[in-house]
């Protein structure tokens, strides 16, 4: 079809007649590849609000991200959750914190952002790219205009706790996310190292370092994240989902874990409860005295650290893995806390021998 007998409506656009804009060029050019424009008419992208796609399913978020002539970078991790009934379930989690504010980790396009609107709760949405947070801050501004701010930042680098101030947010808040994998890690540390007054965390990350967070620490699946996550809160499994609730699809399943902060930290300091968990499990596989003779910090040999472990009522023959929480705590209060972070040498004139 052709000329001008006629016109057609395509998904996210409008026909108005008349002579092409460069504006409107570039809005064809975006759509040509899945549409056959026709000549002679003048398509334009539809007003903010109107028909826009909604990123809560997959053939709505490709319209939205084809509409913006942009795609998802896996350099990022960027995979979205595109299911509904697991948003909702997302938002009920946060829902259950006693409706406090929420700062969102990635937002994307989104789909999770949109759905905690929808529940009347305040949302800070943070997006590192620059692409996606034009997209969100469109779809916030036309249908959610005073619950949703968008920032583009890292969450890495920027302090949650002075976007929190910047807010006015007094109050306790609730962290969630839906994580990228390869930065997992560093984002899980900053719910214990930014000072920021959250009671519980709502993350949807990697399968794997899920069951690790939530393993109770004594069991085989336990590690260091384990344990350390215990110092702040009490990190549970909620559900599992799976790789084809997101688009695109990765190459992982993934799980939603949930963290419900400590009234009070442990009297232990976290930085001491943290040398003693990562001198420990930085060779699991070793006797609990092999790895802590490796270790920095006290120069002690092995039969020495034996001898300090039977002081404390642990076996030096046994892995990390299997000690639990109360044991790690005190361990972490067996020794001053200069001995440890201070890096001191191991004073043997004022030593005692190890018992045979």
């Amino acid at each position: 079809m052709g000329g001008t007998t006629g016109h057609r409506v395509y998904p996210g656009t409008e026909y108005r007649p008349g002579l092409l804009s460069p504006e409107v060029t570039r809005v064809e050019r975006r759509w040509c590849r899945g549409f056959p424009f026709e000549a002679g008419f003048h398509y334009v992208q539809l007003a903010e609000g109107v028909n826009r796609p909604d990123p809560r399913s997959r053939e709505g978020l490709r319209s939205l991200l084809g509409a913006h002539d942009t795609r998802a970078i896996r350099r990022l991790g960027q995979h979205f959750l595109v299911d509904r009934a697991i948003l909702d379930n997302i938002a009920d989690l946060v829902a259950a914190a006693a409706g406090k504010p929420v700062l969102e980790i990635g937002a994307g396009p989104g789909a999770l952002t949109y759905t905690l609107a929808d529940r009347g709760i305040q949302v800070v949405a943070l997006e590192i790219d620059a692409r996606l947070t034009r997209i969100l801050e469109e779809g916030a501004r036309a249908s959610y205009p005073g619950l949703i701010t968008v920032l583009q930042q890292d969450a890495l680098r920027i302090s949650w706790a002075e976007v929190a101030r910047q807010a006015g947010w007094l109050e306790p808040i609730t962290v969630v996310g839906n994580l990228p994998y390869y930065i997992t890690g560093p984002l899980l540390a900053k719910l214990w190292q930014d000072p920021l007054g959250w009671t519980r965390a709502v993350l949807m990350v990697q399968q794997e370092v899920a069951v690790r967070v939530a393993a109770e620490p004594g069991t085989r699946a336990s590690g260091a994240v384990s344990v350390l996550m215990r110092w702040i809160g009490h990190p549970r499994l909620a559900d599992t989902v799976s790789r084809e609730h997101f688009y695109p699809v990765p190459a992982v399943d993934s799980a939603l874990l949930v963290i419900d902060r400590r009234p009070a930290p442990p009297a232990v300091p976290f930085e001491v409860l943290a040398w003693w968990v990562e001198a420990g499990f930085r060779h699991r596989r070793k006797m609990l005295r092999q790895a802590l003779a490796l270790a920095s910090g006290p120069r002690w040999a092995k039969a020495q650290w034996d001898l300090h472990l039977r002081r404390c009522g642990i076996d030096g023959s046994r892995r990390a893995e299997s000690l639990t929480m109360e044991e790690w705590l005190g361990l972490a209060a067996s020794l001053p806390e200069s001995a440890i972070l201070g890096k001191l040498e191991y004073n043997k004139a004022k030593s005692r021998e190890p018992e045979p």
